[in-house]
């Protein structure tokens, strides 16, 4: 039987959206290579964000480590959420509440330490929740360690856009099944894995551990997004025809696979339309548009 558990930090529904990024190791952190750095764009004023720090330490080390947003320190010692003792390793889950620390645009994180018995870092991932006209979501934020010995499994079921994070061992592999597509994460590898209907995680190995330490789960009612194109003398015209205002749309023209025009058009309104000055493009060249609402994007394509 899987040691550990993960359970819901938030959950309920939104009247927006919610964005998950990640920036995943594993790191060996120690004296010699003392800290990880990634950042995360937050746009706008969101309702609530979460940091999420996952790691593994040898049993009763306890580091002296720190954990960085912006230069603000978070904490000088170790003093995870959930933490989960297997064969001499102690999986840790630590959870922040960094709504009032989060600034609009780029947000600095580290994690560091200088100890000389190695730590290691398996990922820093931010959930930020958005505010958004005529989107609701309904969502189940999950996190822990579950932590599976050799010929476990584990599988969860999802309705909407689900993501978990998984851990291999040094010694151990996966074999993951998402939504029907079957393949093998190999030994001391972090992954994201986005399903929208069934994930299996089984340990195919002969010793080793496989762990899952976060589940984030969604299901969001979308208003119309929608962009229509025309080729005039002028260039490409572009029309927003969809139901909500847009922060941003992001169009970009490509010319048998390579970009001629990059455009950003802040504030977009249902009927507004953006033309862009291309001229000898060929028939069926592509325009990708991207609709951005807060942490929701939109891609959409179609040929001029």
């Amino acid at each position: 039987m899987a040691k550990g558990l993960y359970s819901a930090f938030d959950s309920g529904t939104l009247e927006g959206v919610i964005d998950v990024n990640s920036s995943l190791g594993p790191w060996r952190l120690r004296s010699s290579n003392p800290e990880t750095r990634s950042s995360v764009v937050i746009e706008g004023r969101p309702e609530r964000v979460y940091l999420l720090v996952d790691a593994e330490v040898p049993e009763r080390l306890n580091p002296a480590w720190r954990i960085i947003l912006n230069d603000l320190s978070l904490t000088k010692v170790f003093r995870p959420n959930v933490v989960v003792g297997d064969l001499g390793v102690e999986h840790a889950l630590t959870v922040y509440d960094v709504t009032p620390l989060v600034r609009q645009g780029k947000n600095e994180l580290k994690v560091t330490y200088k100890g000389e018995i190695p730590v290691v870092v398996n990922g820093v991932i931010t959930v930020a929740l958005y505010r958004a006209e005529k989107f609701g979501t309904t969502f189940s934020l999950e996190a822990g360690e579950l932590v599976m010995d050799p010929g476990e499994e584990r599988s969860e079921q999802c309705e909407g856009s689900c993501v978990a994070f998984l851990k291999t061992s040094v010694t151990a592999k996966a074999v993951v099944e998402s939504d029907n597509v079957r393949r093998v994460v190999p030994p001391e590898t972090v992954e994201e894995l986005s399903f929208s209907k069934r994930l299996t995680v089984k340990n195919e190995s002969q010793k080793g551990s496989v762990k899952l330490f976060a589940l984030f789960r969604s299901k969001t009612v979308e208003p119309r997004i929608a962009v229509t194109g025309e080729r005039t003398s002028g260039g490409i015209i572009v029309a927003y025809e969809g139901d909500v205002r847009l922060n941003k749309l992001i169009v970009n023209v490509l010319k048998n696979g390579v970009s001629v025009v990059y455009k950003v058009f802040e504030g977009v309104s249902p009927g507004d339309r953006v033309t862009l000055p291309v001229q000898d493009l060929e028939s069926g060249s592509l325009v990708r548009a991207v609709a951005v609402i807060a942490g929701y994007r939109k891609v959409m394509d179609f040929k001029i």
